[in-house]
């Protein structure tokens, strides 16, 4: 992956000024050169590539047949003790838990977890006695040993010294070794061991005895982290292009209103995304349903209401009636949500007159009205895309459901909140390949996260999707007219607007 070595510019200052204070570079490279002044003027070199160069030479020559040693006097003891320091803490920079490090090495090592883990089941399963070899480099097992905190290796640290007693480099040689030994008790308990270089090491997990534990009490541990980290290995990519997004944030009627809007390559596709945002405190959110003949357009709602913005709304029928439970100034005007799927399963709430006590939440098909007591307004719609500042998972959905509307690529309608208090009103273009190709569940969550939402719900989309605002009109490009133009709004019967 592109910068799976990047840990960020903070982390890496800290990690030049830790050189600095513990390398004496100077009289290191006094040895080769008139005066240190060399490095950078002539060489064109920093300091610490010099000396991970000439660190690289001496420890390598080691590996040598013959001639080992022969730059043994590059360093003297005590410099070569100070080199390894900085050099160990780099190790544990790419494989270890560094505080403002993405850790993405030991997230890596879940992928390696998991086969080993589904291995060593079916082996088990067969009945016979199996020995199964990997062969890997110490990139591979170091970060599968932070992963499973063997020995304490798992712990994070802010300090580069204290890397040093996590999780010195010499742990893991070019030559280590890393066993899973399984054993069957008389109680028929599966156990297992780890062995590090073929010493026994400790796992955070209840010991049957020593250091042998249950093989059920190793998965129940270690399996739930497989999927966290595999999603932050495959997200990480997107995330990081979506939070370096220029928005080009403009007021709206010099309120505190701000509408954005950008096409972005990312998830492999064209991404066309519009966004007003605004805080919670400064405005009025509310909900306006106006159902069957008396529906309108996005814009229509929103030039009525003299609205700042407004997006659409929830799902409906074919006679532009709502689908799923809506709550209009203290009036219930859909009381049950007939939407036929597992899809609208939260609410979105506002609790004052003023619209300025918003909430997100999950809510089962029989709870909406208790939900909404005694909340003026509220709209159920979903899926439910953050909890608490983290992606539900649907991976339980039926496979054509999940395909067709949580794993297909849509337009899509959101709204959310961060946990500072502002709201956000998002649209995501869709079905004009090219342009605007549309996003996935998966991949609107990841928006959401980028955006540092801590709450967001997904609202209708498809033909739907319009965000509008008074000043620059219809922002995004809605498709119910399949042309990539601000035209082609669908009648809808409920919107959410800010004032």
């Amino acid at each position: 992956m592109k910068g799976w070595f990047d840990k960020g510019e903070a982390t890496e200052k800290a990690y030049d000024a830790y050189f600095e204070q513990t390398v004496p570079w100077k009289t290191i490279a006094g040895k080769f050169f008139t005066g240190d002044d060399v490095l950078k003027d002539v060489l064109k070199a920093s300091p610490r590539k010099f000396i991970d160069a000439m660190y690289s030479v001496a420890v390598g020559s080691r590996c040598l047949d013959e001639g080992q040693g022969a730059f043994d006097d590059l360093f003297s003891a005590d410099e070569l003790v100070q080199v390894w320091k900085v050099a160990s803490a780099r190790f544990f920079l790419h494989m270890g838990r560094f505080e403002g490090s993405e850790c993405l090495m030991v997230d890596y090592a879940a992928f390696t977890l998991e086969q080993i883990i589904q291995s060593a089941d079916a082996d088990m399963a067969s009945g016979d006695t199996q020995l199964r070899l990997r062969f890997g480099h110490d990139s591979g097992i170091g970060p599968l040993l932070v992963l499973l905190d063997a020995d304490g290796c798992g712990r994070s640290t802010s300090s580069f010294d204290e890397c040093l007693d996590i999780y010195p480099s010499y742990r893991v040689p070019m030559g280590a070794s890393l066993q899973l030994v399984f054993y069957k008790n008389a109680a028929e308990d599966v156990l297992v061991k780890l062995l590090v270089n073929e010493q026994e090491a400790i796992l955070p997990l209840p010991a049957v005895q020593g250091v042998y534990y249950r093989w059920a009490d190793f998965k129940a541990h270690y399996l739930p982290m497989i999927p966290v980290a595999k999603r932050k290995i495959v997200t990480a990519e997107p995330m990081a292009a979506l939070k370096a997004v220029d928005w080009n944030w403009q007021p709206v009627q010099g309120s505190k209103v701000e509408v954005g809007y950008a096409s972005v390559k990312v998830f492999g596709s064209t991404q066309s995304i519009s966004i007003a945002r605004f805080p919670s405190w400064a405005h009025t959110v509310s909900v306006v349903e106006s159902d069957g003949p008396k529906a309108a357009v996005t814009s229509t709602f929103g030039t009525r209401n003299k609205a700042l913005a407004a997006i659409n709304g929830s799902y409906f029928d074919r006679d532009v009636m709502p689908v799923t439970f809506v709550k209009d100034e203290g009036r219930v005007l859909c009381d049950r949500t007939t939407d036929g799927g597992t899809r609208s399963n939260g609410m979105f709430r506002i609790r004052d007159k003023k619209g300025r006590q918003v909430d997100i939440l999950t809510v089962g098909e029989d709870g909406p009205g208790k939900a909404a007591k005694g909340w003026r307004e509220a709209i159920v719609s979903g899926p439910v895309l953050l909890e608490e500042g983290e992606p539900v998972s649907y991976d339980h959905v039926g496979a054509r459901e999940f395909r067709r509307f949580y794993g297909h690529r849509h337009p899509r309608t959101l709204l959310g909140y961060t946990s500072d208090g502002w709201l956000y009103f998002i649209v995501v273009d869709g079905r004009f390949p090219g342009q605007a190709d549309g996003m996935s569940i998966a991949e609107l969550q990841v928006l959401c996260e980028s955006l540092g939402l801590y709450e967001a719900i997904n609202l209708d989309g498809g033909g739907s999707s319009t965000l509008w605002s008074s000043d620059a009109g219809v922002v995004n490009h809605p498709y119910d007219n399949q042309v990539f133009d601000h035209a082609g709004e669908r009648v809808v019967p409920n919107v959410i607007i800010v004032k």
